[in-house]
Order: C-alpha cells, then sequence, then structure tokens
C-alpha cells in the first residue's frame, strides 16, 4: 500500500481524501483470499503505526501541559473532549503512553508493526500495577519477546501469570478473598432456570475436571447415535451449547441418585521446585513471600497453578487435546 507524503499537522481536506481514497480502492479492488490476507496485514501494520504515533502525541501534550490550555484537567480529558473517545478507551491510551515513555523499545517495535495493540495495553497494565512495576524492567525485553511471538490471548494469559508470581502476596490475598465470596444460586424466572456460582480456584479446578468429563460423555453419546445411523460427520443431535447444558444436569442427578456424604476434593496443583523451595522457606520463617520469579527466569517455566487450569491454558502449545 503506498500512502501519499503529507505534512502533519498541515494536512489538507484534499490530501485526507487522497489517503482515503487510496485505502478505499485497495480494498475494493481485491479479488482474491491472498489480497484479502495481505491487504488486511497492510491495514493492521498502519493501524499499529498511527497508534504509536498517537502515544507519541499524547506524550508531548502531557509533557507540555497543552491539555490544560483547554480548560481539561488530565490527559484522558483532553483526549475524550477532542476525539470523543469514552472514558475506557482514554485512560487506555494514556496508560500506553506511559508504557512507551518509559520503554521507547516497545514503542519503535510498534511503529514497525511486530506489535498488536492488546499485548501492548496488556504491557501498559503490568506497568501501571505499581505492585510489580519495579520489577518489570528486568522482564520487559521477554516478555515483549512473547508479545510479539505468542497469540494474544495466550500473552495475556502469560502476562497475568508473571503479574501472579511478581506480586506472590498479592495473588495469595485475591485467592483468599475469591475463597471466602464463594456463592452459588439456582433461581427460576419465567421458563427459564439459571445457575450462577462463583468459587476460588480449588474448588474450580474439581468441577472444571467433572464438568469436562460429563461433557465428554454426552459428546460420545451423540457421535455413537450418529455412527449407529450412518449420518454425516457434522449430524449431531445436539449442539455444544445443549450438551453442556445436558452435562450439568447429569451432574446433578449422578448426586441425587447417591445423596452420600460429599467425598474432599483432589486437586493436583503444579509447582516447579524453585517455586516451592521460595515458599516452603516463607512459611518456615513467617516472611513475606515477595516475588516468585526473578531476572534471567522464564516465567513458562515458573508456575503454582492445578492442572486444570494448567490444561485450559496451554494445551495448544503442548499438545494436549
Amino acid at each position: 500500500m503506498q500512502h501519499p507524503v503529507i505534512t502533519f499537522g498541515r494536512m489538507s481536506k484534499s490530501a485526507r481524501i487522497d489517503l482515503h481514497e487510496e485505502i478505499d480502492a485497495r480494498v475494493a479492488t481485491i479479488d482474491s483470499a491472498t489480497e484479502a490476507h495481505d491487504a488486511l496485514a497492510e491495514l493492521e501494520h498502519l493501524k499499529r503505526h498511527l497508534e504509536a504515533a498517537t502515544a507519541r502525541l499524547v506524550d508531548q501534550v502531557w509533557k507540555q501541559g497543552w491539555y490544560q490550555e483547554d480548560g481539561c484537567l488530565s490527559v484522558a480529558a483532553w483526549l475524550r473532549a477532542h476525539v470523543n473517545w469514552p472514558q475506557a478507551e482514554a485512560k487506555r491510551m494514556v496508560r500506553v503512553t506511559d508504557l512507551l515513555r518509559n520503554y521507547p523499545e516497545v514503542g519503535e517495535s510498534m511503529s514497525r508493526g511486530e506489535l498488536a495493540s492488546a499485548p501492548v495495553t496488556r504491557l501498559a497494565g503490568l506497568h501501571a500495577n505499581k505492585r510489580v512495576s519495579d520489577q518489570l524492567p528486568a522482564f520487559m525485553e521477554t516478555l515483549s519477546s512473547y508479545a510479539r511471538t505468542l497469540p494474544c490471548d495466550d500473552f495475556d494469559r502469560l502476562a497475568s501469570r508473571w503479574e501472579q508470581l511478581a506480586d506472590a502476596d498479592g495473588a495469595h490475598r485475591s485467592h483468599e478473598i475469591a475463597h471466602e465470596q464463594r456463592d452459588a444460586t439456582v433461581n427460576t424466572i419465567g421458563a427459564t432456570t439459571y445457575v450462577d456460582a462463583r468459587v476460588g480456584n480449588s474448588q474450580g479446578a474439581l468441577i472444571g475436571e467433572v464438568f469436562e468429563k460429563y461433557v465428554q460423555a454426552e459428546l460420545a453419546r451423540d457421535l455413537a447415535e450418529r455412527d449407529a445411523l450412518g449420518l454425516s460427520p457434522t449430524s449431531l443431535a445436539r449442539t455444544s451449547k445443549q450438551r453442556r447444558a445436558d452435562a450439568l444436569c447429569a451432574v446433578f442427578a449422578s448426586a441425587a441418585n447417591q445423596f452420600g456424604p460429599s467425598p474432599e476434593p483432589l486437586v493436583n496443583i503444579v509447582i516447579d521446585q524453585t517455586t516451592y523451595e521460595r515458599t516452603l522457606s516463607a512459611m518456615e520463617t513467617g516472611s513475606k513471600l515477595g516475588s516468585l520469579i526473578q531476572p534471567g527466569e522464564d516465567v513458562l517455566d515458573t508456575r503454582c497453578e492445578t492442572m486444570w487450569s494448567l490444561r485450559r491454558s496451554w494445551r495448544r502449545y503442548v499438545g494436549w487435546s
């Protein structure tokens, strides 16, 4: 995609129209999947470059205090006033701007189209977290590398893992709070019954394991019925949503047939040796847990999580089905 040379800040209306028309023409002339892929990549590259440029502009407004000349009390308010951004987007850009100010190499990578907006926003969230921001410089190169190579959803999970490891004391408290605030309700409204629950990760791991087994059993029933009738591979009696609902009902039906004492939950927690030793040492001395990851250590090799969480987060990378 060829872009016209423009003078930023003095861009005439005709120049803007030329740029817009060039982009529109590029999209309108696409006649194959390959060209569509190439055009999407070009547009995404341009989007990333523009986001980095916007952050540099916002940084200038921030440093010079120009937002105050418009009667705004903050840069976020200035963005909302001038480009009609919602509050969440304005705050996000302020965080991204602060990140790129402190880590210019991230902004350069974004300008080159190597980093998408979503992982940069996640990195900005880590930078804004005062409980871990002092540890971030030692890990930024590694995290940025993962941000460039991992799918965005997987990088988000990786960033959350690092955040919990870097603030082990805070993560421990959050798990305690989640367990203390556990709740479950079954409510019937009109012709529909709603089942709602929230539990800590230890109980959630047990529930998830049992539920997944029942879902797989329901799928096996549909597959057996399809094969017995000689139907096409996609001709299943129920949708995945319906199977999940029937699986949940089957869990309760199985419990209703027994009504015995509830078994003790068996939850396997996967923890690497270094993390185990650091945690054990803190427990023995009664000291604050602090960070569970040190510079030079790979966050992918550092873990303290249930098997349920581990399988759901990383199955695509270790070949689990």
